[in-house]
């Protein structure tokens, strides 16, 4: 219990630490009030960090190693770094809390992909609820900045890019659980494999961009390196810790991971960088997660009922048990990673 407790402290801290660097990158101002706006050079330096971890985390694991396959990892890797910069680049516009607060409509293409697609209609009602919390919740608090609010038009751009984001984490989430069904591999070659071809995807792209002005405006504020230096280590553990932590205690302690890590971002962001709320903005946050903790519960419910029908299939002495728990975690993974770059 202790051991659990400590790698559950320690996750959210180094997650929260991260969205704060991350937030601080953005809002940062140079004595002739330009501001960090090259979102690629971001992402390419943090997929350095990510890459130089994961290998060296595999050095010191050690034992035999199952690479993943090129056409799986480069369309995964590719979905990943477009959700990514998209979801980034929605920070020229909005606040860190609105895009956390944005992020939270992550289940809506979920569900309709588990409705649409995979026909999971059984015992979803308080899915639906969630979502529907949630959704008014996201509403609410962006409905002040839309109708009426200053700079109305950023918000509404700021709020596409995440929308984009989110539907393309929907698609990456189902072609990593099918190439992860298919191979099998360590959740550190995930890592190590994902973070090398966005390495490589995003000295492509960076390449293309001539984004010379990200470059000169690191040469001339190098606090801001070190910011990015600092965002991409603690980003990198946290990750490592997040994957750990989804093999060791499974999907209900990551969905109540994250949700604490966002509360606790968002409450911290607003102290600290000093954004004001209204109370409108309060009461859609509260929603917001109410509609967490909907899900939360149904997620533990929904792995309860799996653990008493895993009990009944070991007393029918049923062989196929040991596959069907390792393919649950196996598509956990699969949504968990999407989860990553914010």
């Amino acid at each position: 219990m202790m051991k659990e407790n400590v790698e559950f402290v320690l996750t959210v801290l180094g997650l929260v630490s991260s969205s704060l660097a991350q937030e601080k990158i953005y809002s940062y101002r140079s004595d002739n009030g330009n501001k960090f706006e090259s979102t690629i050079l971001l992402v390419f330096m943090k997929n350095i960090m990510a890459f130089t971890f994961s290998r060296a985390a595999l050095s010191i694991k050690g034992g035999e190693r199952k690479p993943l396959g090129g056409k799986h990892a480069i369309f995964s890797a590719f979905l990943r770094l477009f959700s990514t910069i998209s979801s980034l680049y929605s920070l020229n516009f909005i606040s860190y809390p609105h895009l956390l607060i944005a992020r939270s409509m992550k289940i809506l293409p979920v569900f309709l992909s588990d409705v649409l697609l995979l026909k999971k209609t059984q015992k979803y009602w308080k899915k639906c609820l969630s979502v529907f919390v949630t959704t008014i919740g996201v509403f609410l608090f962006s409905s002040n900045d839309i109708m009426d609010g200053e700079g109305k038009d950023n918000t509404i751009v700021g709020i596409g890019f995440v929308t984009f984001s989110l539907f393309i984490d929907g698609a990456l989430a189902m072609t990593q659980t099918k190439m992860l069904y298919s191979e099998k591999p360590d959740y550190l070659e995930v890592m190590n494999y994902m973070s090398l071809w966005q390495l490589v995807l995003s000295c492509i792209f960076f390449s293309f961009s001539f984004e010379k002005k990200g470059v000169i405006f690191l040469m001339e504020n190098h606090i801001i390196i070190y910011m990015i230096i600092l965002y991409s280590s603690i980003d990198s553990i946290g990750q490592f810790l997040i994957y750990r932590i989804l093999v060791n205690y499974g999907t209900y302690m990551i969905a109540f991971v994250t949700t604490i890590r966002k509360f606790v971002t968002i409450v911290l962001s607003i102290i600290l960088f000093h954004h004001i709320l209204s109370t409108v903005k309060w009461f859609g946050l509260v929603m917001v997660f109410v509609g967490a903790i909907i899900y939360i519960i149904r997620d533990r419910k929904s792995q309860i009922t799996d653990s008493l029908d895993k009990e009944l299939e070991l007393v029918e002495m049923n062989p196929l048990i040991e596959e069907s728990h390792e393919e649950k975690i196996i598509s956990s993974i699969g949504t968990v990673i999407t989860e990553e770059h914010c």
